[in-house]
């Protein structure tokens, strides 16, 4: 309750309104809200010092300039097989008819 009234601003009968899938949601969209916001200002710093720097290699990317915890995460990773094709597929299904 905590993190509801004092992080994201909910009053204490909106939170207790809130089903627990709401609250979820409402927080999660609050914590991407605010990481958007320091990726725009960490995008704005690193551009206004990489234009003032006069050797290319003094350019910082802006994730060295301020750390987030997102950057940690990464892009999502290509699953490691390929997609069942239709024949494959409706062979699952035929085994797992025959099974049940």
């Amino acid at each position: 309750m905590d993190f509801a009234i004092g992080e994201i601003g909910l009053l204490p009968y909106q939170f207790y309104d809130m089903t627990w899938a709401d609250y979820n949601r409402y927080a999660l969209g609050q914590i991407k809200k605010d990481t958007k916001q320091w990726e725009h200002t960490r995008m704005v710093i690193s551009m206004i010092h990489n234009v003032n720097v006069e050797k290319k290699q003094h350019q910082k990317e802006p994730t060295k300039i301020i750390p987030l915890w997102t950057d940690k995460l990464g892009k999502p990773k290509k699953p490691k097989h390929e997609p069942l094709t239709k024949e494959a597929f409706e062979e699952v299904v035929k085994k797992l008819d025959n099974n049940g």
